[in-house]
């Protein structure tokens, strides 16, 4: 992720707390917020996006509402270098619950994939 956003947990939990959010996310702004790209103190914003500072602090309180609203996610705010404002999203137990679900059931998928494309591959060796 960007350096403006954190997310907390295992690997299988950090990309599903990317998706949920990501999913949450309205538009390109909210959207690079969850990326990491923007900052969540607006300071990332530049040229004319600055001069309408107060619209973009609407959309990212609009964001963090969705975020906390959402049973799967917990949302924080920790504090960079020099008290940079870096948005912290983790996993309720019912989120890791879902992540882990979706998990193994990708993984068994993957896993029958692979089995089959193993099978036909020995098949055609004439070895059965």
């Amino acid at each position: 992720m960007g350096q403006w956003t954190n997310y907390l947990g295992s690997r299988i939990e950090q990309k599903f707390a990317l998706s949920v959010a990501w999913e949450l996310a309205k538009g390109s702004y909210q959207k690079n917020i969850v990326r990491g790209v923007d900052s969540l103190s607006g300071s990332t914003l530049t040229g004319k996006a600055r001069q309408y500072g107060g619209t973009y602090a609407a959309s990212r309180s609009s964001l963090l509402q969705r975020l906390a609203a959402d049973e799967r996610l917990t949302v924080g705010e920790e504090r960079g270098e020099r008290g940079a404002r870096i948005l912290a999203i983790g996993l309720t137990d019912k989120g890791r619950r879902l992540a882990y679900e979706a998990s193994v059931a990708l993984s068994y998928e993957q896993w029958a994939a692979w089995s089959e494309m193993s099978s036909a591959r020995i098949g055609e060796r004439g070895v059965l």
